[in-house]
């Protein structure tokens, strides 16, 4: 027996910037031939300006059809790779002092155009590294766009080549010839996470032209659409979309997300019971809708589902699933496919703490 609870409250999450869709479908126009702006829904008539993981993904599917562009995230990417200035977030990081500076800004502002995947900067010893953290697995496409953007982006600011070592979350593809032409020869497939690793030296390299004056009315600006972007979500709604990005590195727990949202367990707890839910129910419901997202995806196996989902092992994965649902996850999959079971449902939600 399901037990059911309500939406979450006050949620926008995992989007792109509608405007940075058209410049992508825009720009794969040449190499499908001809407009897809209304077949994409990305017409005139389409009210939003964001669009979700789920619309993104069928796009991403349907310009590969169309394209017969093995590559054509690669290609995009590198198109796409000279920073657009009439773009706060990149205006911001052109105008930066250094490297390190910039990609702090579009990892501080990355949700003023996308909260679809959210980059994080760290370093490690003499490595620095670019990630890209998202609540679901990316197309090939997508992904492979995102990492030719960065590339693309990264020599941009420093104006000459660097080394770059690329790693990738999906299967090593037949062909590398365009990925070795557009990102360099150090390609890693079958990672546990899309990510860049280059020298931390590239951080301190001064980006040219720098501008003191109008970084700090850009920053002023950014920080207006940030706020912006975040009004109107609830308690509730942060928490989600914190938990979607801590799922697949294992099971989250309230001190840890409390601790990235500044404050205490005691606290964070007492601002959910003012939305009328805790920190387990919101955890129920972004598991059941991760979990049942992830496999409507017939490319990933079920043991890749458990992966993606933070279980040490697919047999932890099927009784959890089960418990939360009353379908196994062979079973699930099969109904969805049929249309019987409707993927992502917000009208149930997990029980217990698995």
């Amino acid at each position: 027996m399901r037990r059911h609870v309500s939406h979450i409250k006050g949620e926008r999450m995992f989007t792109l910037s509608r405007d940075l869709v058209l410049l992508l479908v825009r720009g794969a126009k040449a190499r499908v031939g001809h407009d897809l702006l209304a077949e994409l829904g990305l017409g005139q008539g389409a009210a939003s300006g964001w669009v979700d993981a789920e619309h993104l993904f069928t796009i991403w599917k349907a310009l590969e059809r169309r394209s017969g562009d093995a590559n054509l995230g690669l290609h995009l990417g590198e198109i796409k790779g000279t920073l657009p200035a009439n773009n706060v977030l990149f205006a911001s990081m052109l105008a930066s002092p250094t490297v390190g500076s910039a990609l702090e800004r579009l990892c501080r502002y990355h949700a003023v155009v996308a909260d679809l995947v959210q980059p994080m900067l760290t370093v490690t010893g003499g490595t620095a590294v670019l990630t890209w953290k998202g609540p679901s697995v990316l197309h090939r496409q997508q992904a492979e766009c995102i990492v030719s953007l960065a590339v693309s982006i990264l020599r941009q600011l420093a104006e000459r080549p660097q080394e770059i070592c690329v790693a990738f979350a999906h299967p090593h593809p037949v062909d590398l010839h365009e990925h070795v032409r557009i990102l360099g020869p150090n390609l890693k497939f079958d990672a546990p996470r899309l990510a860049l690793f280059f020298p931390v030296e590239l951080l301190a390299m001064p980006v040219a032209p720098h501008s003191g004056e109008l970084l700090g009315v850009l920053d002023s600006h950014a920080e207006q659409l940030l706020t912006r972007a975040r009004q109107g979500e609830s308690m509730e709604s942060k928490v989600a979309r914190l938990l979607n990005l801590a799922i697949g590195d294992g099971q989250p727990k309230l001190a840890g997300v409390a601790h990235s949202m500044g404050m205490s367990g005691r606290a964070l707890q007492s601002k959910l019971r003012d939305d009328k839910t805790s920190f387990q129910q919101v955890l129920d419901k972004v598991r059941l809708e991760k979990a049942s997202r992830l496999l409507t995806k017939d490319e990933l196996k079920i043991s890749e589902v458990a992966f993606l989902m933070g279980y040490s092992d697919q047999s932890a994965f099927n009784h959890a699933f089960k418990r939360w649902t009353g379908h196994s996850p062979q079973s699930f999959r099969r109904s969805a496919q049929a249309n019987a079971i409707q993927p992502a449902t917000r009208s149930s939600a997990p029980g217990g703490n698995g």
